[in-house]
C-alpha cells in the first residue's frame, strides 16, 4: 500500500523510481497510467485527474508519457521490425509502406 506520496515531475525531465522489491514502484506507474484506481486521493498527470478519464482521454494522456522497461525495453511478444514499427503506428499516420522503409 502506498502513503503519503507527493510527486512531482518536471516537464521534459528524465526521472526514475527506484527501490526495493515490493515497494510499490509498479503499483505507481499503473495508478500514473491508469491502469489502477488509488482508494484514496487522486492521480494527476498535466493537472488531469487519471482515474476520472474517459478511454480515449486516458489514450491521449498516455501518449505523453514516455516509459522504459528495466529488462530492455522490447514487448517479447514481438519482432524487431514489429517493436521498432510500433511507436511509428501509434503516434503518426505514415503508411505501412514508408514505415517497412524507415524500420529496415
Amino acid at each position: 500500500m502506498l502513503k503519503g506520496i507527493d510527486l512531482a515531475i518536471p516537464r521534459g525531465k528524465v526521472s526514475a523510481i527506484l527501490g526495493t522489491s515490493g515497494c510499490g514502484k509498479t503499483t505507481l506507474f499503473k495508478l500514473i497510467g491508469g491502469q489502477l484506481k488509488p482508494s484514496r486521493g487522486e492521480v494527476r498527470v498535466e493537472g488531469q485527474i487519471v482515474h476520472k478519464l474517459d478511454t480515449r482521454a486516458l489514450y491521449e494522456l498516455r501518449k505523453k508519457m514516455g516509459t522504459m522497461f528495466q529488462q530492455g525495453g522490447l514487448f517479447s511478444d514481438l519482432s524487431v521490425f514489429e517493436n521498432l514499427a510500433f511507436p511509428m503506428r501509434e503516434h503518426t499516420d505514415l503508411p505501412d509502406e514508408l514505415i517497412r522503409d524507415l524500420v529496415c
